[in-house]
């Protein structure tokens, strides 16, 4: 993967469990949420799977993204989608309340907020 490692490792989030769990959450929101709901598709099983692989590896589990989907060029692979800085927040806001009503861990998720 070509993003930065990452300061927090997979046990941190539960393994493999906690990450799926946060991902799971993390969509429950995005599903009702105006800005991002025009970005994703109606069903978000797909990009549930996406996330969870991704995840899963940059925090230095089983490359399961680079498995199925290949190297994780990002810019490209959201080159279609009309991301401005609004959408950006919102998912940013979306994800990181999700981590943290699912772990609990404040540390975690300012680590996660760094990266």
């Amino acid at each position: 993967m070509q993003s930065p490692r990452p300061t927090v490792n997979l046990e941190r989030f539960g393994g493999q469990d906690g990450i799926r769990r946060w991902v799971e959450r993390f969509y429950d929101k995005v599903s009702k949420h105006p800005l991002l709901t025009v970005i994703f598709p109606k069903d978000l099983t797909a990009s549930k799977d996406k996330q969870y692989r991704y995840f899963v590896e940059f925090f230095g589990g089983p490359p399961l993204y680079t498995e199925v989907h290949g190297p994780a060029f990002l810019r490209y692979k959201h080159r279609k989608a009309k991301i401005g800085f609004p959408e950006r927040d919102a998912w940013l806001l979306l994800l990181l309340t999700s981590l943290r009503e699912e772990t609990g861990d404040e540390e975690l998720v300012a680590a996660v907020e760094e990266i």
